[in-house]
């Protein structure tokens, strides 16, 4: 009988980059708060290392003062599991 294992993560929204200041310290920008090709390589990286995505959920939440929240998206893999 197969086995699987299972995998949830959380996927980054947000493509992020890093520079140097004026003081030559490393710093964390963002460079695009929606980027499908960006996604896309996080999903493809995980697919690579036999990972299937099976599922897949988005979940915004909202501040008490009526303004949105965070936004995150959960994905869920599966792949055969490795007899020991």
């Amino acid at each position: 009988m197969e086995q699987w294992e299972y995998l949830t993560i959380e996927l980054d929204h947000l493509q992020k980059g890093e520079f140097e200041d004026k003081k030559g310290r490393l710093q964390t920008k963002i460079i695009s708060s929606w980027n499908p090709s960006y996604f896309t390589n996080q999903l493809n990286n995980y697919g690579s290392q036999g990972w299937e995505l099976v599922g897949f959920f988005y979940k915004e939440s909202y501040s008490g003062n009526g303004s949105s929240g965070t936004e995150k998206t959960f994905a869920t893999f599966k792949r055969k599991k490795q007899p020991l």
